[in-house]
């Protein structure tokens, strides 16, 4: 695929699983570095981070636990990340 969205960073909410999940490494294929927050499945998070991080994508430092009611912060963190 080609790196499209080369540059960008794009923030993906519930990327742990499912539409999610898939939407992380679409995006990540086609070039764009992540942020992503999970509710309850850490290790479908890591997952993810592990395929990001194997397409050469730079992920967050941490993933950020959240819920629906607490995304505001969490844009806010993502966008606050030195990438």
């Amino acid at each position: 695929m080609a790196n499209r969205l080369e540059g960008k960073v794009a923030v993906v909410t519930g990327g742990d699983q499912g539409i999610g999940r898939a939407i992380v490494e679409r995006l990540a294929a086609e070039g764009a570095d992540m942020a992503l927050c999970f509710r309850s499945n850490k290790a479908g998070a890591d997952e993810v981070v592990a395929l990001v991080q194997k397409l050469g994508r730079v992920t967050s430092e941490k993933l950020l636990k959240a819920s629906a009611l607490s995304m505001r912060p969490s844009v806010s963190w993502a966008a606050s990340i030195s990438w």
